[in-house]
């Protein structure tokens, strides 16, 4: 069985947001509690819960410890888990009358007043359309899985999502930028310093590409440090 199944990506994230802003709609978010205990298991896969778990386990799952068990849900850790969880989540889908479309991981139907739209990622879904379609779907993927809902999406992808006046939706990656500097420059301030806004705001000219001639020496690597260090 492949392990790789498909989930949206950025591009993916814009063109469901620019969707929901043509038809006027805003996204609600839609959270998997647990999500891989709730994947069926296909095939024969055992585990074993140790001995030792016993003093952190209630008594009444101690007889359970030390011998083979056969999974019938998901584990998290088990390299197929998310495959399966998504066939789950595939087959519900289309058996509810949404097909995938050329876009990774965006399922749509057509609905009375416009488009029921449904973005899929692993344990997090997007989900817009007319009111009633929308509150219909949300009802059925409840019986089928234990899921929590926002009215309004609020994070997806490391991307703040919100809406103007104007109905169109925007998407603030400051969460996103922030890990980078993190990444990077771990001592750097939460707020940028006059000082660190002229040294850091050079773009490198359009085209640019990076090659082994444009590695630092050696010699020069302390230099840079001096300069670009916080």
């Amino acid at each position: 069985m492949e392990s790789w199944n498909p989930h949206a990506t950025f591009v993916s994230l814009k063109i469901f947001l620019a969707l929901c802003a043509r038809q006027g709609t805003f996204p609600c978010q839609i959270d998997y509690i647990m999500a891989y205990v709730q994947a069926k298991m296909k095939g024969r896969v055992f585990a074993i819960i140790p001995d030792e778990w016993k003093e952190l386990l209630p008594e009444e799952l101690h007889k359970w410890c030390g011998r083979p068990l056969r999974l019938l849900k998901a584990l998290y850790g088990y390299t197929f888990s998310g495959r399966l969880l998504y066939d789950d989540q595939a087959e519900f889908l289309r058996n509810y009358g949404l097909r995938e479309t050329e876009v990774i991981a965006l399922w749509k139907m057509k609905v009375q007043g416009g488009m029921l739209l449904v973005l899929q990622y692993v344990d997090d879904f997007l989900a817009a359309g007319p009111t009633r379609a929308l509150e219909d779907f949300k009802v059925a993927l409840a019986k089928r899985f234990d899921i929590e809902t926002q009215p309004r999406a609020d994070w997806y992808l490391q991307a703040c999502i919100r809406s103007d006046s104007e109905g169109n939706i925007l998407l603030d990656q400051q969460r996103f930028s922030k890990s980078i500097v993190r990444r990077y420059l771990p001592n750097s301030p939460e707020f940028a310093t006059p000082d660190d806004i002229g040294k850091y705001r050079s773009p490198l000219p359009a085209g640019f590409k990076f090659t082994k001639d444009d590695s630092a020496t050696a010699e020069e690597v302390p230099a840079l440090e001096d300069e670009y260090a916080p």
